[in-house]
């Protein structure tokens, strides 16, 4: 039973709490520019690696190693500890993105090191945009470089940047979503965001429906694209727009014109595109 898995999320767990009472609690501390790196330790847990292969449907791909993209399970807590460090109103932060960089296969049955600092603050006129770096290792050896990308909105933005869906992108697969899914996601994940997890506390949050976790999206399309194409080095994703549920999306590639395939993530009538970025093989 997935619930059970609950007892291995006690970190993310705290996050969300502290995320929680952040939207109680006003906070009237200036903005911190001296933002101290995180180092922490942590043993894999194998419960929680054995379910989140099975979600993806990998088999025995990774029968002694941990696929890469199941990083942010051991990185958020630290990367909230940086993020709380700035003294932003976190409970408006949204995910938007990373870029996996995979150095050499992480080991289910050594610690890691996990070592997280902030990247850049960058203040636009609407929000302001947060990038944090990630690096994992064990014994030593670099095993993951990540860019996580993060924004606070301040006020809304009336344009919007779209990627144009160009007779030059092909599609490669399809990828269903669904309530269930999602569910087991954050469970396996930790990201137990009730905007995720349930459709009434989404609407409660000023959305339609429940939407799916950004980096659920990216697993999905590291694993189909591997299964497909070829082994991904490095995986850049933006996430453009929430993805309700239940859902049904394409991907789309760009044909190959140097080392890195562009691509789209795309909803089924083609009209709105909920990420984009790019491979290198």
């Amino acid at each position: 039973m997935k619930l059970l898995l609950l007892k291995h999320q006690v970190p993310m767990i705290k996050v969300f709490s502290k995320l929680f009472m952040s939207t109680i609690k006003k906070n009237k501390k200036k903005q911190n520019t001296d933002i101290k790196t995180v180092k922490t330790n942590i043993w894999p847990e194998k419960e929680l690696i054995e379910a989140f292969h099975q979600w993806n449907g990998v088999g025995n791909k990774y029968s002694s190693t941990i696929a890469p993209h199941f990083f942010p399970q051991w990185s958020f807590p630290s990367l909230f500890e940086i993020l709380k460090q700035t003294n932003f109103p976190l409970f408006k932060i949204m995910n938007q993105g990373c870029k996996l960089t995979v150095l050499s296969s992480i080991a289910q049955d050594h610690e890691l090191v996990i070592k997280a600092q902030l990247e850049n603050i960058e203040h636009e006129e609407t929000k302001i945009r947060i990038n944090q770096q990630v690096s994992i290792s064990q014994n030593n050896q670099p095993l993951i470089d990540a860019l996580i990308y993060s924004v606070i909105p301040i006020k809304k933005n009336l344009k919007k940047n779209e990627i144009k869906l160009d007779e030059n992108y092909e599609q490669a697969f399809e990828i269903n979503f669904n309530q269930k899914m999602i569910r087991e996601f954050g469970l396996i994940s930790g990201d137990l965001n009730p905007i995720h997890m349930s459709s009434f506390m989404a609407r409660m949050l000023g959305h339609k429906c429940s939407l799916a976790h950004g980096f659920s999206i990216l697993s999905k399309v590291f694993e189909l694209y591997e299964t497909e194409y070829s082994k991904i080095k490095e995986i850049d994703i933006k996430f453009l727009r929430p993805l309700y549920l239940p859902n049904t999306v394409s991907l789309f590639i760009y044909p190959k014109k140097d080392l890195k395939q562009k691509f789209i993530v795309v909803s089924m009538d083609k009209k709105k595109i909920h990420a984009a970025g790019s491979v290198l093989s």
